[in-house]
């Protein structure tokens, strides 16, 4: 089991830290003092290693996650399969919703499976996007496609008779 601080002499200095600074917020709710602080740091609520180990096994919010989208692209999906999947869970959601007389539960699986599939859906608009851009590219003509204009002459033939036209 963890041990808590049990000797006061090593939070004091972080317990006058803590009050300065929640004084200086200016807010209500950050009104404390020194007791306050201690009795928070030396409380008899201690967590063992299996609370540590789901604390640190716990999903992290999205609100403190920064996540760079060039380092979330993974290209090892393909177009037809994440097409497939998102097909095969329009399936699963449509037979739930029809087989399922609990309304409330079948609009709720319904939710948390679009939920779910959020992330899917975005990599398929950027495989979209990126085969979209090849095939134009594939499309656009190159610089050895083209070929060289060439004018045509007009030959008019000029005769005496107004029939030889």
């Amino acid at each position: 089991m963890v041990q808590a601080i049990q000797d006061d002499s090593t939070i004091s200095l972080p317990v006058t830290e803590i009050v300065n600074i929640a004084s200086r917020l200016s807010d209500e709710e950050f009104a404390v003092n020194h007791q306050d602080v201690r009795e928070l740091i030396l409380g008899e609520e201690t967590l063992d290693e299996e609370e540590l180990m789901e604390l640190i096994d716990a999903p992290t919010s999205n609100a403190l996650v920064i996540e760079n989208k060039e380092n979330e692209w993974v290209p090892n999906l393909d177009l037809q399969d994440v097409k497939k999947g998102i097909n095969l869970a329009k399936e699963l959601e449509l037979h739930f919703i029809q087989t399922d007389h609990s309304t409330v539960r079948s609009a709720k699986f319904k939710r948390e499976l679009r939920n779910c599939l959020a992330p899917y859906r975005e990599v398929l608009v950027e495989l979209e996007k990126k085969a979209t851009i090849e095939n134009q590219s594939e499309d656009e003509p190159s610089e050895e496609d083209i070929l060289p204009i060439q004018r045509r002459r007009i030959r008019r033939l000029i005769s005496d008779s107004k029939n030889d036209c």
